[in-house]
């Protein structure tokens, strides 16, 4: 059983090395030619890869991250790296010239974005000629960046995803079909093994047993279903958790914070997640 790495496919006409260009963005929902394994590459620019929906993420030499919908991860200037995107999934890239970006940190970080963060990305997709420091648009660059600079922070290694094509395809049903109450046992018959083997597979490939995994990999699904203005007893149901407050521990356990706190805080509803690809 095979599970072809899915890169992510650039829009037509966008640069990402466009050094005339302070910062710019672009939307991607569609991934490239079917790879294995990943071909990593660099940019000279920062980037900022966004999850709107689904499996969204990137992979460097030494790990593999997926984000939950509106959260960001950073990757500095020369980050050997390569993004990823699974089939009915939504992104968004910001990119950012090697001057402003020095601003940054020099090392990968996990941030959550706010709606007006959200929507000022979508702006910067209309951008793609160059603009002064000071110019309108070079005061909104600099806005967001500061934005960027002040975002609470999460784990960077939320949801790793295995390079091993057997445990990958697992993410993948997982995140698409999170109402799979299978056991370990079921999981490993699924892909051909062991329980004992798969077990062991999963913790050399992501440092987390299967429960820990699967947890959060559920929360993928979990943060697209807030967003959507599901309401917890809603969302459990979904996810299978026998009641509402097992699954709002389980949450804050991840986030630390409540799903409506995380609602409410972050992501309110004047900007919906879904808009930002339209």
């Amino acid at each position: 059983m095979t599970q072809p790495f899915r890169p992510t496919k650039w829009p037509a006409g966008f640069d990402p090395d466009n050094l005339d260009i302070i910062m710019q963005a672009a939307c991607a929902d569609n991934f490239g030619e079917l790879l294995r394994p990943p071909k990593l590459h660099r940019h000279c620019t920062g980037q900022l890869v966004i999850s709107v929906l689904g499996v969204v993420g990137l992979v460097a030499e030494n790990w593999r991250i997926a984000l939950p919908p509106a959260s960001a991860l950073w990757a500095p200037p020369g980050l050997a790296h390569e993004g990823f995107i699974g089939p009915n999934s939504k992104s968004l890239y910001l990119h950012i010239s090697p001057e402003w970006s020095g601003e940054l940190p020099d090392e990968p970080f996990r941030i959550m974005l706010t709606p007006m963060m959200m929507a000022m990305v979508r702006h910067f997709t209309q951008i793609r000629k160059p603009f002064a420091a000071n110019s309108h648009t070079g005061r909104l660059a600099r806005v967001l960046l500061e934005e960027i600079m002040l975002a609470p922070q999460l784990p960077l290694n939320f949801a790793p995803l295995p390079a091993n094509p057997q445990l990958f395809l697992v993410a993948e049903k997982i995140v698409e079909h999170s109402s799979f109450g299978w056991t370990v046992a079921q999981w490993a018959n699924y892909v051909g093994m062991s329980e004992r083997n798969f077990s062991r597979l999963v913790v050399r490939e992501t440092g987390m047993s299967f429960g820990q995994w699967r947890l959060r990999l559920l929360m993928l699904t979990a943060t697209r279903l807030i967003l959507e203005g599901r309401t917890s007893e809603s969302v459990a149901q979904t996810l299978g958790y026998e009641t509402p407050s097992a699954f709002i521990t389980a949450f804050k356990r991840v986030f630390g914070m409540t799903p409506g706190r995380y609602r409410s805080e972050a992501f309110v509803t004047q900007v919906h997640p879904l808009d930002l690809v339209k």
